[in-house]
């Protein structure tokens, strides 16, 4: 007599059934966005620098004590050098550089280093129309590096291209924060020597590497500053920005789709497109390790023993992100209070979202020298 399969069994033959048809359309649509990445990805726009500015490359190599003690629950990075690439207008011996004054910024997932240096109209001329497009009006002729310079008399910057993104080389993975913030600390002192000390700023997932170096490294910094990120990002919501950093996932979306996704889903004053055409600029694996390596982050602990003081900036629908009011105040409380932190909450029109800092980078990056200056 035959036997008739039981409930159990038929879901589970369905599920597997799923699984198969879902893994064969994800690996159907990588083959196919391998070409559309091709025909999307662009190398970065030529840049007119400023006199004072120089640019270079060092190389960055951890010892295989670092690798292991950056490593998160993914396991450590393999032992493989990376090429950071730069621009500063830092030199000890400029006397229009003040060692005090000495900014750091740190760009987010997906961005480079020359997104502080842009200008709608260099873009035009360079022809890239798309991401000129997106760029705030703010920004037309005068870049955020410019602001910096003509900000304060002394203030001089450096720029970093994180592992993966920009000018800087694109290696193995897994990739933890503490590795991406081990690598900016390792080139910092490469590129200015060990004595160097800096304002560090970073957005998003550089926000994140900026307190890790404060955590970490606190020898470096006058201050930190930024915002997008989490000292405890095991409190973040973190489903979606599972799915959306799963290889077959980012693969199968491709660059472009990807910045689609991104940028729907956390744009309300920022142009939707605007993530987009900023991910022109990035190779895919560079996302996708950098994507993986906020979901295991967690220093909540050290926040409580902050050795330098922070500013906090918290564009208020940066819910969109996860990262709520209540989580941000909750977190900025545990800093020390005699290191003097400040956190501003961006919230006129009730829409300032996660790049509220490209879209008013006057008040944004204003507030972040009125906190330079205060440290002075």
């Amino acid at each position: 007599m035959a036997k008739t399969a039981s409930p159990s069994s038929s879901w589970s033959m369905w599920i597997a059934v799923a699984a198969a048809l879902c893994a064969l359309s994800l690996r159907y649509l990588s083959r196919e966005n391998l070409v559309r990445d091709a025909q999307f990805y662009q190398p970065l726009p030529n840049l007119s620098l400023p006199p004072t500015m120089r640019s270079g490359s060092v190389t960055v190599r951890h010892s295989k004590a670092t690798l292991l003690q950056v490593a998160d629950a993914q396991g450590p990075s393999p032992d493989e050098p990376v090429d950071m690439a730069y621009h500063t207008s830092y030199a000890p011996d400029n006397p229009e550089c003040s060692p005090k004054k000495h900014v750091l910024l740190i760009h987010g997932t997906g961005f480079n280093k020359d997104t502080f240096f842009w200008t709608k109209d260099t873009l035009q001329k360079t022809g890239h129309e798309g991401v000129a497009s997106v760029l705030s009006p703010q920004l037309l002729v005068q870049s955020i590096v410019d602001r910096l310079h003509a900000s304060e008399p002394g203030i001089c910057v450096t720029a970093i291209d994180l592992r993966g993104h920009g000018n800087s080389s694109v290696t193995a993975g897994p990739w933890s924060v503490r590795l991406l913030a081990a690598d900016v600390a390792e080139a910092l002192q490469l590129i200015h020597g060990q004595e160097v000390k800096v304002h560090a700023y970073g957005h998003s997932v550089g926000f994140g590497i900026v307190l890790d170096i404060a955590f970490h490294y606190p020898q470096l910094l006058w201050s930190a500053s930024g915002g997008g990120f989490l000292p405890d990002m095991s409190a973040n919501n973190g489903w979606l920005a599972w799915i959306f950093s799963r290889a077959p996932v980012v693969n199968a979306l491709g660059m472009e789709l990807n910045g689609a996704v991104g940028g729907g889903s956390i744009s309300l004053s920022t142009p939707a497109a605007f993530i987009t055409e900023l991910f022109r600029f990035v190779q895919l694996r560079g996302h996708l390790y950098t994507a993986q390596s906020w979901l295991h982050y967690n220093q909540i602990d050290q926040v409580s023993t902050m050795k330098v003081p922070v500013l906090w900036l918290h564009p208020i629908r940066d819910d969109l992100c996860d990262f709520t009011m209540e989580k941000v105040q909750r977190q900025f409380n545990q800093l020390p209070t005699a290191n003097g932190n400040k956190l501003i909450v961006y919230n006129v029109s009730g829409d300032e979202d996660h790049c509220y800092n490209y879209l008013d980078p006057d008040k944004y990056f204003g507030d972040v020298i009125d906190f330079v200056k205060s440290k002075l």
